[in-house]
């Protein structure tokens, strides 16, 4: 991680250091996603992930993953990113403060660091069609 502080080992030119182990740690951070409606019923719903260091518009999102009860564990980078999540007849959801232009709400977590997001989604209003006749 940038930032962090690293050991210094001195090795002469052309010698060899022994006994020097290399942990190098989680590579990932990790989002699990419990996704529901408003009865606490789990849904099938997909997560949209945005990264602000890599955007091209708002139509761009960095990857899309489908959330359902077998697939809710995520590996994500340990970059600041925002999280949205969408279901058919729901409204969409998006992680508390988040917003597209001004970078803000963003999520940020170290290497193997796990952070558990439960999310309810409420019905979308029902638009009443009147058909002539």
């Amino acid at each position: 991680m940038p930032g962090d502080d690293f050991p210094t080992i001195h090795v002469p030119p052309n010698g060899t250091a022994q006994g020097i182990i290399i942990r190098l740690g989680a590579k990932a951070a990790y989002l699990d996603l419990e996704v529901s409606d408003e009865t606490g019923k789990p849904t099938e719903a997909t997560a949209y992930f945005w990264r602000p260091d890599i955007d091209k518009g708002s139509d761009d999102w960095g990857i899309s993953q489908t959330i359902n009860a077998n697939h809710k564990h995520f590996p994500v980078p340990p970059v600041p990113f925002g999280v949205t999540v969408e279901a058919d007849g729901f409204e969409g959801w998006r992680h508390p403060g988040f917003e597209f232009q001004a970078d803000k709400g963003l999520i940020l977590l170290n290497s193997g660091q796990i952070l558990k997001l439960s999310v309810r989604l409420r019905r979308a209003a029902v638009e009443k069609v009147s058909v002539p006749g």
